[in-house]
């Protein structure tokens, strides 16, 4: 099973501390038990950290507190979805993001 994993951005880059949905379908013939939402900074020095979890479709979350970027850090993570079925299988799909100044 592989997400299918989409922002509510029409871009790759996105205003910094701005909420963002996040979104994936995640077809299973034994059904979804839940998606779990991450993100990866780019810089190895900052922590991974889980957004949030959806149990039902539509499988979304807000990421209320986007990394805010001024003129010298315009940061880059990778955001990805890890769906879990109800007989345990997991699959994840992922997506670069930068947030830029608003």
């Amino acid at each position: 099973m592989t997400p299918n994993l989409t922002t509510g951005a029409s871009t790759t880059w996105v205003p910094s501390g701005q909420p963002l949905t996040i979104t994936a379908a995640a077809p299973d013939p034994e059904g979804v038990a839940k998606v779990e939402f991450f993100a990866f900074p780019d810089d190895p020095r900052s922590p991974a950290r889980k957004i949030g979890e959806a149990t039902g479709a539509p499988y979304s979350v807000v990421w209320d507190d986007t990394p805010v970027s001024d003129l010298n850090t315009m940061q880059r993570y990778t955001v990805s979805a890890v769906a879990t079925d109800n007989t345990g299988v997991r699959g994840s799909a992922g997506v670069s993001l930068g947030f830029s100044l608003p």
